[in-house]
Formats: structure tokens, sequence, C-alpha cells
């Protein structure tokens, strides 16, 4: 394990404060005889001096200088000087306003224990970083490839995203409050950041080995492994990063001794990281304490069901206008790029749209290797001819002859504790690759450890071992951390049906109100979602069998999380689905055999109107042969008529004007229906989180209501006498300071 750099805090304080890295370049070129301590305005109880206010001008002439030529100088010196005051205040903890009982009761905005620690732990891992760069430089000219460099210079794998599927939940249910008041603790002194320098340069010649078993980072000395490598190369990256400073001093007219100048250094870090940390502080303060607690948020006009129903409207109308004709329709629902906006208004013309969520069991290597062999094999994927034909037909026999060799490795990490899984444990034996052998229980490579047995009445399931050669279990005879649980189609689909039973008598439950939602999810947490839709479809006044249609789709996308070998798409087709046309040439980017095996399934669902029985819930899916493997495919949502809700059904006359008729009704079919089958977020829940995130924005990114209270805040200042600007600095001047 490397050592961990903190890039989102520290990008955050680059572009806050707008420093350079350590590279010799200086923050400004100080000319001194311009740049002096002399006071030029005061904000508070804080002073600034031509360098403070000329370097601040810097981070905003590099932020915004492409909008200048728009603006005659006037403008953009007093925008500047107001962007200045407000910054100012955001970093000075001194200001009254801070501490009026009203705006900070509880004492959310103080610096904490925590946030002191953030900051120095930032403050050391950047300056790790930087002699790190060095080093990585020394070994790159001798030849180094970065694989062979030691472990503390190589890069870290990125971290796979947690493969876990995610229900939907509020950003206003994941706030979390706590009282910092308890921890407050002051800015260090410099003399205190000095004291902490000999520590911080003592952990540069430290590395993190390893995870000890309680979860511990191990430190060890990076001179003791260096002997494996170039002997002292750390040292003299370090002397290397400290010629940089000291020349970078000179230039500036600063001492070039070397304590003096690793002092600069340090406490300037220092400082950018508090003010990074404040400015994050006071970000949370609004989204969290003051904006739920003291606005009254759930009850604001800001998020009131007519705003939402406006933004709603407002989205669809536009849609309207945009993808009544079939090209601009297609061009958006085939969009890739993230964070693509939800589809409200389809295109209903003859050829229709639907949505299909699919679980890949791919071909084993030695499979794909029979397929390819097969006469009429096309890597184009053209199966129209004769010729073409008569291959898939052999194809589909081979996959079906060695279906059991066809195995899906089971997500244990995603693996929930209401699925039932069924599957047998496997382990890769590079000596049985090319072996398929059903008595012996070895399927190209992975030799089969175990079978189970599933006794209905509990639920439980019992795993056999099989002896080997009469000389223990197989089990015995491997690593067991290498041992894997794996499902052929067979499994998959026995999952699906065995569970939907057990989650439709829950659902059932919660639905007709003989269990609460809590004590459902008490026994069940991770099932708290599902609960929650069967209470809010009741309350809505939608059927069970609606409520169905649901739990087939949770439970499916569950399942393809938990089993598929295949990659999920982008933002769009996750909620979504893969959207496929029902024209039978128009096959997109889809293999035939997947998109014709779509049609089908889509054309043969059953009636939406009809009842069934869930030993018939097989018939919502269907398997296919690909030139990839098994797909079992289950349809989400066919796009026939043009809206995704009935605007022409509400009764109520057109009426935007607060909590309406108009508005009470389509708010509630916003709340009956939502973004897709899979998702349990409905649409007013996405047209308010919409709404909240303009107006409250994240610790990185403000929202309009944060923005509107540090001017309300500036406004304040400026009346109580508190923002003075003692000898202003012309905008000339500030644009000659950069030369």
């Amino acid at each position: 394990m490397k050592k961990k750099i903190f890039s989102l805090f520290l990008g955050i304080c680059l572009i806050f404060t707008g420093l350079f890295s350590f590279s010799g370049c200086s923050l400004v070129k100080e000319d001194q005889d311009k740049v002096n301590s002399k006071v030029v305005m005061k904000v508070g109880d804080t002073e600034l001096t031509e360098a403070d206010v000329i370097s601040a001008f810097y981070t905003y002439y590099n932020n915004n200088n492409s909008y200048f030529s728009y603006y005659d100088n006037a403008v953009i010196e007093e925008s500047f000087y107001t962007w200045l005051t407000v910054k100012t205040l955001v970093e000075d903890m001194s200001v009254d306003v801070l501490y009026d009982p009203t705006t900070n009761p509880k004492g959310y905005i103080y610096y904490t224990t925590d946030d002191a620690e953030d900051v120095w732990e930032a403050l050391e891992n950047y300056f790790y970083s930087q002699v790190s760069s060095y080093e990585k430089s020394i070994y790159t000219q001798e030849g180094y490839e970065e694989t062979n460099m030691p472990v503390w210079l190589q890069s870290e794998e990125d971290e796979k995203a947690d493969t876990k599927f995610e229900s939907y939940k509020s950003p206003v249910s994941e706030i979390v409050l706590e009282d910092r008041k308890s921890k407050v603790v002051a800015k260090l002194t410099a003399d205190e950041v000095y004291s902490k320098i000999a520590a911080m340069k003592d952990g540069l010649f430290k590395y993190v080995v390893e995870t000890d078993e309680d979860g511990n980072e191990t430190l060890g000395n990076i001179a003791d492994v260096e002997k494996d490598y170039i002997s002292g190369a750390r040292s003299q990256a370090y002397a290397n990063f400290m010629q940089t400073l000291i020349l970078n001093a000179k230039a500036n007219n600063k001492s070039t001794v070397e304590e003096e100048v690793v002092k600069a250094e340090v406490l300037r870090i220092y400082e950018a990281y508090y003010e990074s940390q404040i400015s994050v502080i006071f970000q949370n303060y609004f989204t969290q304490e003051y904006l739920l607690n003291y606005m009254g948020l759930g009850d604001s006009t800001t998020l009131s069901d007519t705003a939402v129903v406006k933004s709603f409207l407002n989205q669809y109308n536009t849609e309207k206008q945009m993808y009544q004709v079939e090209d601009a329709y297609v061009t958006k629902i085939t969009d890739t790029e993230e964070g693509a906006s939800l589809l409200l208004y389809h295109y209903g013309g003859s050829t229709y749209y639907f949505t299909v969520q699919h679980i890949l069991i791919k071909f084993s290597e030695k499979i794909d290797e029979e397929v390819k062999k097969l006469y009429g094999y096309s890597a184009s994927g053209n199966y129209d001819s004769m010729i073409g034909d008569a291959y898939v037909a052999a194809r589909n026999d081979l996959a079906e002859d060695f279906n059991k060799a066809m195995l899906t490795p089971v997500n244990t990490d995603a693996q929930k504790d209401s699925i039932v899984t069924f599957g047998n444990y496997y382990y890769y034996d590079e000596d049985q690759k090319d072996v398929y052998d059903t008595t012996k229980k070895v399927y190209h490579g992975y030799v089969q450890l175990s079978e189970y047995s599933y006794n209905e009445s509990t639920g439980e399931i019992t795993h056999n071992y099989f002896s080997d050669g009469g000389t223990g279990l197989l089990k015995d005879k491997y690593n067991e951390d290498d041992v894997v649980l794996m499902a052929t189609k067979e499994d998959v689909i026995k999952t699906y049906e065995e569970n939907f039973k057990i989650w439709e008598e829950l659902a059932y439950d919660v639905f007709y109100e003989t269990v609460t939602v809590e004590d459902a999810t008490e026994t069940n947490p991770d099932m708290d979602y599902v609960f929650q839709t069967a209470k809010n479809m009741n309350v809505n006044g939608q059927s069970f069998r609606e409520l169905q249609d649901k739990l087939t789709s949770y439970l499916f996308i569950e399942l393809e999380w938990l089993y598929s070998t295949d990659s999920l798409g982008n933002e769009l087709s996750n909620k979504l689905g893969y959207v496929i046309s029902s024209h039978p040439d128009d096959n997109g980017s889809w293999v035939s055999d997947f998109a014709i095996g779509a049609r089908e399934l889509a054309e043969s669902n059953p009636d939406k109107d009809a009842t069934y029985s869930t030993h018939e819930i097989r018939n919502f899916t269907k398997t296919v042969v690909s030139d990839y493997g098994y797909h079992i495919m289950k349809v989400e949502n066919v796009y026939k008529t043009s809206s995704i809700i009935d605007l022409d059904g509400v009764s109520a006359q057109y009426d935007l004007s607060e909590n309406s008729d108009y508005i009470k009704e389509v708010a509630s079919l916003l709340r009956k229906n939502y973004v897709s089958t899979t998702s349990n977020q409905t649409l007013f829940d996405y047209f308010y989180d919409s709404l909240y995130s303009t107006l409250v924005g994240t610790s990185e990114t403000a929202g309009t209501y944060f923005l509107a209270k540090e001017y309300e805040w500036l406004h304040k200042l400026n009346e109580d006498g508190k923002v003075e600007i003692v000898n202003r600095i012309s905008y000339d001047d500030l644009l000659a300071s950069l030369s």
C-alpha cells in the first residue's frame, strides 16, 4: 500500500488559493519597491497588505480573465474587491456575525480537532508527494520502468467502484449533524507550525508497507529498503527539492538559508490548507444546520410542490418540442455522456423503443475457441445468410452441450443478506484449463469443490464437499482464499425465481400494513427501499399488481450486480436499461442475437392487466445465446406513448399559482411515477433533488443560496463599517503587478 494523497482536498485547496506546486515558480513575481506591508483594506479584524491583495488578484485574474473583455476596467476592479471581501469574510473567524446565535447556535462553523488533523495530514502528504516526484525523476533518468521502482513510487491502482447495487436515497436524509462546539481548537501559530517540521521531515523517509490485522498502516524506513534499488535516492530527491526552493527564495530576495526556506514554505502551505478547510466548514454548515434547521427547508417555497412541478413542466415542455421527430429522439437516447438528463417525452411513432436489463454469462475461453472454429462464423456478427443461420444453430447447440462449463463468478461484495444465492464453489487449476469432465466436476480449469442442497422450509443451503480419491476433501487441497462461488445460467434463474417468492411475501405484508416499514426493515435492513416503495405505492392508491412489477425489476437489477459479467453502461442506461428499437432491421450497436431476442421478449411480455402467479415469473425473462455467451434479459419499459406520465389526464384547470389544484394533481402524479422500473426514485424525488442541488450545492460547489448569503453578510459588514479600503490599488496597477 502506498502513501495516500488527498487529491480531492488538495485540488480544492489549489483552486481556492491559486497556489503553484513546489516547482520553483513563485506565486507572484515580487517587486520589493511595490509590494510591502502597507495595509490596503480591512475586513472585520483582518488586515490585507499590498502583497495580500496582489496575490489574491493573481488568483482572480487566472480564474476570470477570459471574461474581462466584456467589461470595462472599473467594473472589473469593483468586482475583484467585492470577491476579495467575501473571500476574506469566509476565512476570518473573528467576524461577529459568525457567532450570532441565530446563524451559528451550536458552533458548527468552529474549527475543530478533526479539521486540524485533516489540514496537517494533507500538508504532510503534499510534501511527501513532492519529494517522491523528485525521486521518481532520478529513477526515470536511470532507465527504470515505474513497475520496477520502489513500491512507494508506484502509482496506486484506481480502486474499483463498489459493485453493490445502491438504491436511491434523498440527499436530505444523508445529512448528519454533529456538535462541533466541544472540539474547538485554535489555528496554529507560526512557532507551532515550525515545531512540527522535524516530525514531518522524518515522515518523508518512511512509507506505508502494509496494513496489519487491525487495519493499521505500518511504516517502514525507506533507507532499509534502498539497498535493493538506488542507494540514497530519497536523500538526493530531498536535496533536489530543497535546491529548487532555495533558488525560488533567492529570485524573490528571501533568505536562502535552508532552515528558513523550509519554514517559509511549510507555513505558506499550512495557511493555504487552513483557509481551504474553513471554506469547506462554511459550506457544510449552510448545507446542513442552517438550511435544514433554521430555514425550514422542507416547507420553504423554494422547494415547494409548486417549484418542483414547474421544474418538471419546464423540462417536459422543452423535450416535447425537441423530440417529436425520430432523429432527435434517437440521438438523445443513444447519448453516452455522463449526467444525461432524464427523458420525459418519447418519440411516439410506429417504431417504438424499449429498454432491457440483462445478465451476461460469458463463454469460457475454451468454448469461445470452439465457437470461432464453427463453419460460417463471422467476426462482424452478421448472420442473415443461410450459412450464417447454420452457424447460429451450431453455436447454440454447442453452448447447450457445454452449458455447465459456462460459469459466472458471484460478486460476494454485492451480495445482499436478503438474497438466497445458488451456485457451487470452484477453484481454478491452471493444469485443468483444457479439461471438461462432468464426472470429475472440472469445467475448463474450474474444479468444483461442492454441490449444494437447499431446504425450502428453512431456507438453508448445505454444501456437500467431494472427496478426492479417498485422500480427503478437495477443499483441503486448495487455498481457501482462491475458492470462489460461481453459477450457471440455471443457478441465476433459480435465484430469481426463489427470491421473488420471498420478496413478494415480505412486500405484501408491508403493502397491506400488517407489518410496519420499520419492523420489516429491522429484519431485512438491505430491503428498506423495497418496503418504502410498498408503502409509497399504497399511499398513492396503486395496486399490489403494480408493486409486483416493481419487485421483478428491483430483484433483477440486484441480481445483475450480483451475477453479470458484462460491464455496466453510462448513467442513463444504468437507470433505464439498454435502449433497443422495435424495427426488425434496426439493431443499432447491439449484436443481432441480443436485439432480436429482446424484440421477441418485448412483443410477448404479459398483458399488464393480467394476473399471474409467482411460478410464472420466469416468463418475464428470456435467455438468448450470442457470440458472447448467454444473455438472461428482462424488458423494463416499452415507450409506445409520447409522455412518461399522463398529463392529458389531469382534470384540474391549468394553473401554476402556488398550491393550486393543478399543482396538487401533477405533484401527485410525480409521486406515483418512478424514474425507471429499476429505481425507487420517484419523478418528484428527481426534480426535488435537482432544485435542492441548485439551491444548496455541495462542499465543493456553492449553491445559489450560499452565494446569496455571502453577499447578504457582505452588505451587513459594509453597513456596519467593518469593510474599509484604506489604500485602494487601481486595476491598472493590479494588472501591472502580474508582469
